[in-house]
């Protein structure tokens, strides 16, 4: 006993730490994954920035590995030329990183639905982009169609056209209206870049 301290320490300590499961749990009736149409573009308000957004049906959220990859965007340069990972500003665009986000929406007739969004989208002539969402928890990979489409159709993916800002403009206007930009994000969703 120094200075008229005592310390009566226990000889044994143990903690109960209590968790909660905020995700539902993985029960579900069987669902068959599918996109639900084509991406769609949001062009940008004054409080959000631009986004390329790809929807689709999948299983209740509890029965998907929310730790592991969901989703990624992949490019193709040229004609026929084969589907890469896309990198936007030096980062792949994969929702490991923060600029591909995954979004549930909840239920609906087909099962759960869910959104990939692209947020600042990098453009280049030429050049178009799909949404693939990873092989997860058993279920395959599946790719959505091409979006951000070159004025001239790709003679090995000719899809229907993604509706998005360039949809009404003249086959000139089109890809400089793609290229606009605005470089804020939604307080929301994220930070501001």
């Amino acid at each position: 006993m120094r200075a008229g301290l005592v310390s009566d320490l226990l000889p044994d300590r143990r903690f109960d730490l209590r968790h909660h499961r905020y995700l539902p749990g993985p029960a579900g009736p069987p669902v068959d994954r599918a996109t639900d149409g084509p991406a769609t573009f949001r062009d940008a308000t004054g409080t959000t920035d631009p986004m390329w957004e790809q929807c689709w049906w999948d299983v209740v959220p509890g029965a998907l590995d929310w730790h592991e990859p969901l989703a990624r965007i992949e490019m193709g340069d040229g004609p026929d030329g084969p589907w890469l990972p896309a990198v936007a500003h030096g980062r792949r665009a994969d929702d490991q990183g923060c600029g591909v986000e995954i979004v549930h929406l909840g239920p609906g007739e087909r099962g759960h639905r869910y959104a990939v969004r692209w947020w600042d989208p990098a453009f280049r002539a030429g050049r178009e982009h799909r949404a693939v969402l990873a092989a997860n928890t058993g279920r395959s990979e599946l790719a959505g169609g091409p979006f951000d489409r070159p004025a001239t159709a790709r003679s090995g993916r000719d899809h229907p056209p993604a509706a998005g800002p360039t949809a009404d403009l003249p086959r000139s206007r089109a890809g400089f209206a793609a290229r606009l930009t605005c470089p804020r994000r939604d307080s929301n969703t994220g930070p501001t870049a």
